[in-house]
């Protein structure tokens, strides 16, 4: 099985839609992808990403199945620097790159939960409720987690799938 991540097209975030460019790249990209064997298109709730599945759905004729936990990542609520640029900051995404590299614990497999960079953040339940919610997905084509890797159940023992997750940054990452 195949897994495609895939970001939405150059967003116009006021109106939770796709620029002009925005639309461009989502039909640009509909023209390679049909061509992947995509038997499953998943989408983020948000707008952005809607369009951007749909020129690949209607060319593949399959129906996009919405689900919530593909949406972006939260804004960084109640972030404890004390300045007013993270007041309206749209995700963890956006934090300067001098705050990540000034605390190592960014850059630790075991410690980047509490690092200092995303305390009073949302950051850390988000990637584990979403890193649940991408298991079960795969257990439903056949994929189990089995520590740091999958194992292949019955259900997944010749699964020639390809699905698409049409979504945001944060599941790349996550």
């Amino acid at each position: 099985m195949r897994v495609l991540i895939i970001r939405h097209g150059d967003p116009y975030y006021p109106t939770d839609s796709l620029t002009e460019k925005g639309q461009r790249e989502a039909e640009l990209l509909s023209q390679k992808l049909i061509n992947e064997g995509i038997t499953n298109i998943y989408v983020s709730p948000h707008g952005r990403a809607q369009l951007t599945a749909k020129p690949t759905a209607d060319k593949l004729g399959i129906t996009p199945v919405t689900l919530d936990w593909l949406r972006e990542f939260p804004k960084m609520l109640n972030f404890k620097y004390d300045t007013d640029y993270f007041k309206d900051m749209p995700s963890p995404w956006n934090i300067p790159p001098e705050l990540w590299v000034n605390d190592s614990d960014n850059y630790d497999i075991n410690r980047w939960k509490e690092s200092k960079t995303l305390d009073g953040s949302e950051i850390a339940e988000r990637f584990e409720f979403v890193g649940q919610k991408f298991d079960e997905l795969l257990a439903e084509h056949g994929f189990v987690r089995n520590g740091g890797y999958y194992d292949i159940t019955e259900k997944g023992d010749g699964n020639t799938d390809t699905i698409a997750l049409f979504c945001h940054f944060g599941l790349g990452t996550a």
